[in-house]
């Protein structure tokens, strides 16, 4: 007796080099929402309001794009962004010194309401048990370790200046002090990205420094998001 059985054969394509600032390679990897460079405008375009909530991480929960490359070392990031069209309550958050598939990362997160940006906080993501695997659900816990009060209008620039020196952290918003907090531990490495939830977001700058070097700019003159592709063949093998 014959017996057909099939397979499905799962291809993923990965392009593995290290990104610069000039070579035309992507420098941001999309985890979740809709990302792309707005070349008329250039800024780093999000236009997905809604999210979908998988439990897997904050990152995949709301829409998020983070950096390609670890950036070893730094000392400061400067980002300058605006916020369009909040639906309700929102939120959008800078990532920092993530790591481990995004379980853990510090960020810097916005929170307001349908009429004004109202508070900033200083968050932290971190698994529950570090031993089970990335694809286990509801493993990570969201902490906030310090937050303020403020009041910003949508529509307008902002600009977040994050400044570590070891295990203090100051953060500056339209050049006043924000947040000055410190730290246990040192977080001046891992990727960096964005994250956001029930508004438009448009980020217009992005420098990380160490020092006066510039280790990580993108000026979003060309695309530079990253979008894995999956392509699947269905393959059947007789006997």
């Amino acid at each position: 007796m014959k017996t057909i059985t099939s397979c499905l054969l799962i291809t993923f394509c990965f392009m593995i080099k290290t990104p610069s600032f000039s070579d035309g390679v992507f420098l941001w990897t999309k985890i979740s929402g809709k990302w792309n460079v707005d070349l008329s405008s250039h800024t780093l375009c999000s236009s997905r309001v809604s999210t979908n909530t998988y439990g897997y991480s904050d990152l995949i929960d709301n829409n998020s794009v983070t950096s390609i490359p670890e950036i070893n070392r730094f000392t400061d990031i400067e980002c300058g962004f605006e916020l369009h069209s909040p639906v309700d309550d929102n939120h959008f958050t800078l990532i920092f010194s993530s790591s481990h598939y995004g379980l853990n990362f510090y960020g810097i997160r916005f929170n307001g309401t349908k009429e004004k940006l109202n508070r900033i906080s200083l968050i932290q993501s971190k698994p529950i048990n570090k031993d089970l695997s990335s694809k286990e659900k509801n493993n990570f816990v969201i902490e906030n370790l310090i937050s303020s009060d403020l009041a910003l209008s949508y529509n307008s620039p902002i600009v977040l200046k994050l400044k570590i020196n070891k295990s203090k952290l100051k953060v500056y918003v339209n050049d006043k002090v924000a947040i000055d907090y410190p730290l246990n531990e040192k977080v001046q490495a891992g990727k960096i990205g964005f994250s956001h939830k029930n508004n438009l977001v448009q980020v217009k700058t992005i420098y990380v420094r160490n020092g006066k070097e510039i280790i990580f700019t993108d000026d979003f003159s060309r695309n530079t998001v990253k979008t894995y592709t999956v392509t699947a063949e269905k393959v059947r093998d007789s006997k």
